[in-house]
């Protein structure tokens, strides 16, 4: 039996990642990028991604202040796919769900 500090098999596998975005008592909770509804777009607010994520994501254009509009939800957890400026990309529900997003609105 394995003991109780010993790291489990996905974490192993997986590594560590960035504790959950934290949201300040008495302060609205944040609405995150996996939130976001198919044809809504919006503005990123913070990235709490570990730092490889980080620059791969900033270098597809997802950085604090940059306009996302949400394509399209793929089936059941499958990935987002979002237009940042003139770049498309697909983008896995986890790392999403550590993109908070503001100023959400309808897209025409």
């Amino acid at each position: 039996m394995a003991s109780p500090t010993a790291p489990s098999r996905q974490a192993r596998i997986l590594g560590p990642f960035p504790a959950p975005i934290q949201v300040a008592r008495g302060s609205a909770p944040e609405t995150l990028l996996s939130d976001l509804a198919a044809g809504h777009s919006a503005t990123i607010s913070s990235l709490a991604v570990e730092p490889g994520l980080r620059h791969r994501l900033q270098a597809l254009g997802l950085h604090r202040g940059q306009r996302v509009h949400l394509l399209r939800r793929g089936w059941w957890a499958g990935p987002l796919h979002l237009r940042v400026g003139m770049t498309e990309l697909m983008l896995r529900r986890a790392d999403a769900a550590r993109v908070a997003i503001d100023h959400v609105a309808v897209s025409a």
